[in-house]
């Protein structure tokens, strides 16, 4: 299965008209709107729905697309779908009959994933080569991979079941994601807690990449995440030069904890806990690493409408860069209930 699903059937909510446009109008789809020409959907139709940070393959089907989409990358070719933005209306997606797609009669129910079978890819672009390292062997599977899902996706599903939760709300940074385990002595060779550092799909040989920068960073916070005794993961943003394009202009690379994940008891710290362990580790006089910013401790985010949640997001600012990516929602009761929130301001500046 996709790591992420780009490429789904869904329904059409609304179809609304646009100001001053004839050919064009705007959908809503679950949490998203998006500009599609007019007459392709009514209420209540289903869509083949392509998020953005989709890159759609050479295809006739997508051929449309080439003069404003097409990318030719070393690693990726294809229609890269990104937010847009069409006579004043913030587009994020595309949205296709079905039956353009897949000819003859067409089956499937709402939800279906059809990324692998399309061959569409996540926009990934690779790391930098001081970033990349040499491989110890594949993302550990007992760890999860950081990728939080877009308020958009899951706001009709989380509006009805997590309304009265309250949730921490946290900058979201632009850097790498890196992620430093570690094992106690029996699991390992050695009398002392062991350290692994991972990038986003990677564990890292450390010996063989003392240089590279995840791996470097780690090990100057090594006594931080070796302190606690106890089987953790701590995953966060590797920030600095060479990375996004440094936009908080840090002078060196510097580690933004934003998660602990247990594995014990295979589960996520809540943030309560993440704070007071984090706070302990620092008390101790060694080098401590940085953690993301604490907006709001507890806030009813999902007390307000969906609009409203991303308009709020559209003013974020960053550390010291006037346009903020966005913020991460955490439940303080729940470690498995969170959600990001992308400010279209940064994604129509940053694509």
């Amino acid at each position: 299965m996709s790591e992420r699903a780009l490429a789904t059937i869904r329904r059409v909510l609304a179809v609304d008209p646009i100001e001053g446009a004839d050919n064009i109008e705007r959908l809503t789809i679950d949490g998203w709107q998006l500009v599609s020409q007019k007459g392709n959907f009514r209420p209540g139709d289903l869509c083949l729905y392509f998020e953005i940070d989709s890159v759609l393959p050479i295809r006739p089907e997508f051929e449309f697309l080439r003069s404003r989409c097409y990318v030719k990358r070393d690693w990726v070719e294809g229609f890269r779908i990104k937010t847009i933005k069409l006579r004043k209306q913030v587009s994020q997606g595309l949205a296709l009959p079905p039956h353009e797609i897949f000819k003859g009669t067409f089956i499937a129910d709402e939800g279906t994933d059809y990324t692998e079978a399309l061959g569409v890819k996540k926009w990934d672009p690779p790391l930098d080569p001081q970033l990349r390292g040499k491989a110890r062997g594949n993302f550990p599977h007992f760890i999860p991979k950081t990728d939080q899902a877009r308020i958009q996706n899951v706001y009709k599903q989380y509006v009805y079941k997590y309304a009265e939760h309250t949730f921490e709300k946290t900058l979201k940074l632009n850097g790498s994601s890196m992620t430093v385990y570690v094992v106690d002595p029996m699991d390992s060779e050695d009398d002392e807690m062991e350290i692994h550092v991972c990038s986003r799909n990677l564990e890292l040989d450390i010996e063989n990449n003392k240089d590279n920068a995840f791996v470097a960073t780690a090990l100057r916070y090594s006594r931080f995440f070796t302190m606690p005794g106890r089987k953790l993961a701590f995953q966060g943003e590797l920030m600095g030069p060479g990375i996004q394009g440094n936009r908080e202009g840090l002078d060196r690379h510097e580690f933004y904890i934003f998660d602990i994940f247990d594995i014990e008891r295979n589960r996520y710290l809540l943030p309560q806990e993440r704070i007071e362990l984090f706070a302990t580790l620092s008390i101790w006089g060694f080098a401590v690493p940085q953690h993301v910013p604490i907006l709001e401790a507890e806030c009813k985010v999902l007390a307000y409408n969906l609009n409203s949640i991303i308009e709020d997001a559209n003013s974020c600012i960053s550390i010291v860069h006037p346009v903020g990516e966005g913020y991460v929602y955490k439940s303080n009761t729940d470690p498995d209930v969170s959600f990001k929130v992308i400010s279209n301001k940064y994604l129509l500046k940053e694509e």
